[in-house]
């Protein structure tokens, strides 16, 4: 019997292996996102966002803060994530390259400030490094040193850019980090790299096949998206806290905004919107129903 059983226990964790194995492996298989068409505003030349950006690092190479209650697996300074949802929240950076390696500043600029109809880069993931871990009963205002030490980088980057909100992007169905990660990077971009952008990167299954497992693990990352917006509002001094939604990341954020509302339901509406800063928050083609 007790070989039975652990005969049983070794293709358990064998097939759980198998399941992570495979996970990776269909996070992978995602169309490649390019550089977006230059937005008409800057196709002039007239305006040029980049000019007025004293922390501007003049390369193909962008940073982009994550969030993500993805399973992960790899070393935490080289992660990668699944499409399984866990209950731990994982923050990091993520370092994003438009462009081949070599290519300069110079070329990038042109492209994103012209109306130049060249073939558009491609933005490839250089590196996922974590630096922040989070179980749902973690204390949100004790944070780790190392968790501490991030926080105050990006306050540092705050102080100093001219945009002082912080805008977080969700993103809909049929998504990976990657894709996730490189449309926040190009939103940062193409605002002269002024606002500082953040991705909220729930476990979407990245399959237009599998929506209604999309819909649930949505439904499922409410708790690790309600925290994230605490972590904000509690340890970054951003004047204000905007969400942009796409598609079915409406499905998390409005309803993870109802569960950070319940959750201060001990405060004044004027006392919780006070700490918490929320600013705008846009639904671009929601996959959600709103009652006028």
């Amino acid at each position: 019997m007790h070989k039975i059983m652990s005969v049983f226990s070794s293709f358990r964790q064998g097939a759980w292996l198998v399941a992570v194995l495979l996970a990776v492996a269909l996070a992978g298989c995602q169309p490649r996102v390019y550089l977006m068409p230059t937005p008409a505003a800057l196709r002039t030349g007239e305006i040029d966002p980049f000019a007025g950006n004293p922390l501007l690092e003049k390369t193909n190479r962008v940073q982009v803060v994550y969030a993500t209650n993805r399973l992960p697996v790899g070393l935490p300074n080289a992660r990668a994530y699944t499409i399984l949802p866990s209950d731990i929240l994982h923050l990091g950076v993520a370092t994003l390259r438009i462009g081949r390696e070599g290519s300069t500043w110079e070329e990038l600029h042109k492209l994103s400030t012209s109306a130049k109809e060249a073939e558009r880069p491609e933005i490839e993931l250089e590196n996922l490094r974590e630096v922040i871990r989070l179980g749902e009963d973690d204390d949100i205002d004790r944070l780790t040193p190392e968790a501490q030490a991030a926080f105050d980088r990006l306050n540092a980057v705050l102080a100093q850019a001219r945009d002082k909100d912080v805008m977080v992007y969700v993103h809909g169905a049929n998504n990976n980090v990657y894709r996730a990660t490189a449309q926040a990077a190009q939103y940062h971009h193409f605002t002269g790299r002024n606002s500082v952008v953040v991705t909220f990167a729930w476990p979407s299954a990245e399959s237009l096949l599998r929506y209604a497992t999309d819909v649930e693990n949505a439904r499922l990352s409410l708790p690790a998206f309600a925290r994230f917006i605490e972590l904000l509002a509690r340890h970054t001094k951003a004047k204000n806290i905007n969400i942009l939604a796409y598609s079915a990341g409406a499905q998390v954020v409005s309803p993870g905004l109802a569960l950070v509302a319940e959750r201060a339901a001990g405060e004044t509406r004027e006392a919780a919107r006070k700490r918490l800063r929320l600013g705008e928050v846009y639904y671009a083609a929601p996959d959600v129903d709103f009652k006028a």
